[in-house]
């Protein structure tokens, strides 16, 4: 199996030049990325000595791949034993012929030491498509969906407990940092690190770019992602394979030449058990079934960029619902008049809706951590005063139609409120 690496060289937009392929590193360079990794500069070991020859005997089988010296040097960093360098050294994997693992063996090995809190975590990231650039509080608030994340200690919060769980793996080489062509930081995973992913997950994760009539999907899946539908949706059997499903995921959702108004109403009705229901990017949703109450399981619902008109009432049903996204839908003009219901909402998301003012009573939502746009209301419930019953708002916000304040003392009040009592 072939990992070499190749560098494309982009000079103005109509011009490239031809492909230049990278050589494997050597020992002695691959050993320097590796200690980079395992020796904090800060940190004295007693047995540093020691753990240097263990640690040149296994970049030695890195075979010059300097993502397997980072992550392995990564994992190694946490460790201080002898003992541990060397059953890493020793470890089986190292033989495993590639006809029964078509993974590097390091990064197999990377994984094999990673703690069972964070290889789940790990594993669920197969969903997402190679390459591809995601946001990390949008994976923590997954995670957290999924029940991925442990029970928080004293003073933190379930979202900090999956930051430290994100940047543990960042640590060891599992995600990388990228930047946007907008300047923000997202993350990516190495294509090798995805196919461990995907290796990992086998039959209980399913990822692909079409769904079809012929898609088979084992009756064991859990969580499923995909791009677009190839055929009606009233033609694809295999909701009727994956009706324990607990993850439907849009990603980079594409339209198709089918008419697929009815998908939406045919997912919901058959994905009863769902924690995470996402249809983000597509058009053809206009409005959800009264029936979505009945996904009393649902934490994550994602409809933002969709054409949906109204949500239905019975949505405030979902109690155990931690992350509503509803940004640029260009049609929803108003939220359901029960949100106040949603007692455990962390995140909401409307940013980009034509909404016109806030539901009333949104200061009982005391759960609220992420809220990134606030329409002051004519009404008393849904004044400026309602921001004052949201203490464990997080980060900034922004406040719409400022002219609907009556009163500067109150608005004044609320401001010095939330800046004292949220966590920036």
């Amino acid at each position: 199996m072939a990992h070499g690496l190749k560098l494309i060289l982009t000079s103005l937009p109509f011009h490239c030049v031809e492909v230049y392929r990278l050589n494997k590193l050597t020992n002695e360079d691959c050993w320097l990325v590796f200690a980079n990794h395992a020796f904090p500069t800060s940190e004295a070991c007693e047995d540093r000595e020691t753990l240097e020859m263990i640690g040149k005997e296994i970049v030695k089988k890195c075979n010059g791949l300097p993502l397997a010296a980072q992550s392995l040097g990564g994992m190694l960093r946490r460790k201080e034993a002898i003992r541990d360098w060397n059953n890493v050294l020793e470890s089986d994997i190292w033989e495993l012929p590639e006809s029964q693992c078509k993974i590097i063996p390091a990064l197999r090995i990377s994984y094999h030491y990673l703690p069972p809190h964070l290889k789940r975590c790990f594993v669920y990231c197969s969903l997402y498509p190679k390459d591809y650039a995601f946001d990390k509080d949008e994976l923590i608030h997954l995670w957290m969906a999924e029940d991925l994340v442990k029970a928080p200690k004293k003073g933190k919060t379930l979202e900090e407990v999956g930051n430290d769980y994100f940047y543990d793996l960042v640590s060891r080489s599992f995600f990388q940092c990228a930047s946007r062509w907008d300047g923000d930081y997202c993350f990516v995973m190495h294509d090798l690190m995805h196919d461990l992913a995907t290796f990992i997950g086998g039959e209980f994760y399913f990822r692909a770019d079409e769904l079809r009539k012929e898609t088979k999907i084992n009756k064991m899946t859990r969580h499923l992602s995909f791009t677009r539908f190839s055929e009606p949706v009233s033609d694809i059997e295999i909701f009727d394979t994956v009706k324990l499903s607990r993850t439907f995921l849009l990603i980079n959702y594409k339209d198709s030449p089918f008419n697929n108004e009815k998908a939406p109403y045919i997912v919901v009705s058959m994905l009863k058990y769902s924690r995470v229901l996402s249809f983000c990017g597509f058009k053809s949703l206009f409005a959800l079934l009264d029936s979505i109450c009945e996904l009393v399981h649902l934490r994550y619902l994602n409809l933002s960029r969709t054409s949906i008109e109204t949500l239905p009432e019975s949505l405030c049903n979902l109690f155990n619902l931690q992350t509503l996204k509803l940004a640029f839908c260009s049609k929803l003009t108003q939220l359901a008049i029960a949100m106040q219901n949603l007692v455990n909402l962390c995140h909401l998301e409307i940013l980009g809706s034509p909404i016109k003012e806030m539901p009333k009573r949104m200061g009982k939502l005391n759960q609220l951590q992420e809220l990134d746009l606030y329409i002051v209301g004519r009404h008393e419930e849904n004044s400026i005063k309602e921001l004052g019953g949201l203490p464990n708002l997080c980060g900034s916000f922004r406040i719409k139609a400022l002219e609907n304040v009556t009163k500067g003392e109150e608005a004044i009040e609320v401001l010095k409120y939330n800046a004292n009592s949220r966590r920036i």
